[in-house]
């Protein structure tokens, strides 16, 4: 059988709250993913904002080797580009990682995703830009 994992990211969730509505029955769906799997928070990576954190997470990799650092980084002298952008990160994305393995994987409106250099894999909504309509591809905004 093969197994799948499904991994939820929300930005700024409050997990202690999330887990007394859940246990209240007004969160059902969240309390079935405690139930069945797991439920974790993260700390955050510093500089604490929000293009680091996203590349921290989809990465394993510490700020000073992802590289994205603030809300722009540079890419080449004189050139800055949005840390939205896929091509901010430095360190390989956990869905290369996959690749790389023979695994397949999707990426669902994760910040930063695109362009994700998979092949075989899916990025839908590979922005996550906190800005509406930042893709004409975009799921929701944010």
């Amino acid at each position: 059988m093969e197994e799948k994992i499904y991994a939820f990211g929300m930005d700024g969730f409050i997990v202690p709250m999330m887990k007394r509505f859940a246990a209240e029955g007004a969160l059902p769906h969240f309390e079935r993913m405690q139930r069945e799997g797991a439920v974790n928070q993260t700390l955050p990576s510093f500089p604490v904002w929000t293009p680091t954190n996203w590349a921290t997470l989809s990465t394993g990799a510490h700020t000073g080797t992802h590289g994205v650092t603030r809300w722009r980084v540079e890419v080449a002298p004189g050139q800055r580009i949005d840390s939205f952008d896929g091509r901010a990160n430095n360190a390989e994305r956990i869905w290369n990682a996959l690749e790389r393995a023979g695994m397949k994987s999707v990426a669902v409106h994760y910040p930063a995703a695109h362009p994700s250099g998979v092949r075989s894999g899916y990025v839908v909504d590979g922005f996550g830009h906190p800005g509406h309509r930042s893709t004409e591809f975009e799921v929701a905004s944010c």
